[in-house]
């Protein structure tokens, strides 16, 4: 009963994130919830708590381990990729972290690409 509990409490609360972990810290979500796992059998007093802690942490990896294949689909990032997009921008570009430039596009009429596609939205 717990378990079920805790891993949508975990799934939920990465809806709050904002941004996915990296994918070392899925992995040591993972590991937690498997020590975890180990002291609910153990100790019979705290089991409750392991077994929610267990649950949140491999519903938070999950969940992580989904979203980051939901972005996989993206733009080729090939040298030579050149794309060409119709549309209307809607609103002024964002200058992202690492150096790139992010504006919205609506109305996309016309993709032409060889080797690029647009991600499904």
């Amino acid at each position: 009963m717990w378990l079920p509990a805790g891993f949508l409490l975990g799934t939920l609360a990465l809806q709050l994130a904002p941004a996915l972990p990296a994918a070392p810290a899925q992995a040591g979500a993972v590991l937690l919830a498997l020590v975890f796992v180990a002291l609910a059998r153990r100790l019979p007093r705290g089991a409750a708590l392991c077994w929610l802690l267990a649950g949140a942490l491999a519903g938070a990896a999950w969940a992580a381990w989904r979203g980051e294949r939901a972005l996989a689909d993206a733009l080729v990032s090939a040298p030579r990729a050149q794309i060409t997009l119709t549309g209307t921008v809607s609103g002024l570009p964002q200058h992202m972290p690492d150096g790139s430039l992010r504006f919205r596009l609506v109305d996309a009429r016309a993709v032409e690409s060889e080797t690029a596609h647009v991600p499904a939205t």
